[in-house]
């Protein structure tokens, strides 16, 4: 495989398990990076472009000095403003908006074509049904505000640009890599006998990171960048709670540990996200591969190890 691809966000949640999956699969892989993330790209012997370099550089070379002449394919996953904690809103605009207009202009540099653009479910005004890519967009919070703005600009001048997009819009995703503060992790690392949640009525779209990753492939695989949305969802719903218990099962947690109740619902939040992910299935033949409890457990003997 002698394909370059460039991921920005590749020291993310997503972005991990894509560059580990894209190296094993032998594609010509390189992180778009900042500065004090050089060393530990080094120390993984991945490959990586400064940020600053790409952007303010007229001759783009990677960490090691050499000369970057072609990228085929960029996976734009970098973002700021998902995590309730992370309400810069400055920083957002910066992030979801400038710098992704930044990169869209700087493409012509190493010579690349095309874009996959990485959507959110939280860009979208919330429903009791199924949320499909025609949906309204939500303008509630300034992440939402930000993402949707930023990827609408960035395609329009993209597509003025000659360059060939895709966005996908992912719901909610778990695995390897998530940081501690996440469901999974915080009930996985846990060691008391209490572990606090709201009342756990909450209906989400769950999907294992190994099939997000592999969404990811068969756009390469395929090579179709065709300007759509595409929704990235396992397409069924499942209250907190109920996820929260196959949890419990796999990991063997006694259930009256778990105490569902304890804390209110957040103000605003939506009582359910679930997508619909035919457009996306029919167009690149993919389908979900794991189930919720084969990905449980699969992330739970990976935490354990």
């Amino acid at each position: 495989m002698n394909r370059s691809i460039l991921v920005t966000g590749g020291t993310g949640f997503v972005g991990k398990n894509l560059c580990i999956h894209l190296q094993n699969q032998g594609y010509n892989l390189f992180l778009l990076i900042q500065d004090y993330e050089i060393d530990k790209i080094k120390e993984k012997k991945q490959n990586g472009i400064r940020w600053e370099e790409l952007i303010k550089k007229e001759e783009v070379k990677d960490i090691y000095g050499n000369k970057i002449k072609n990228i085929d394919t960029v996976i734009h996953l970098a973002s700021y403003g998902v995590n309730n904690l992370d309400d810069d809103f400055d920083k957002m605009i910066d992030v979801n908006i400038n710098l992704t207009l930044k990169l869209i202009k700087s493409l012509k540099k190493i010579n690349c074509r095309k874009i996959i653009f990485t959507g959110s479910c939280f860009e979208y005004k919330y429903k009791a049904g199924k949320l499909t890519e025609e949906d309204v967009l939500n303008n509630n919070t300034g992440y939402s505000t930000t993402k949707s703005s930023g990827i609408l600009l960035a395609d329009y001048l993209a597509r003025s640009l000659g360059i060939k997009t895709i966005t996908l819009r992912l719901f909610n995703i778990f695995g390897d890599f998530e940081k501690e503060n996440r469901l999974l992790p915080s009930i996985f690392k846990n060691e008391s006998n209490f572990i606090p949640f709201s009342g756990g009525e909450q209906i989400r779209d769950f999907l294992y990171i190994k099939d997000i990753v592999l969404a990811y492939e068969k756009i390469l695989e395929k090579d179709i960048l065709d300007g759509e949305i595409y929704n990235v969802c396992s397409g069924k719903g499942i209250s907190i709670k109920d996820f929260v218990l196959i949890a419990a099962k796999v990991s063997k947690i006694p259930l009256e540990y778990l105490k569902f109740g304890e804390y209110e619902y957040r103000q605003g939040e939506p009582m359910c996200i679930v997508g619909d992910n035919e457009k996306f299935c029919q167009k690149f033949e993919w389908k979900p591969s794991f189930s919720l409890e084969e990905g449980i457990k699969r992330m739970y003997e990976n935490i354990s190890r």
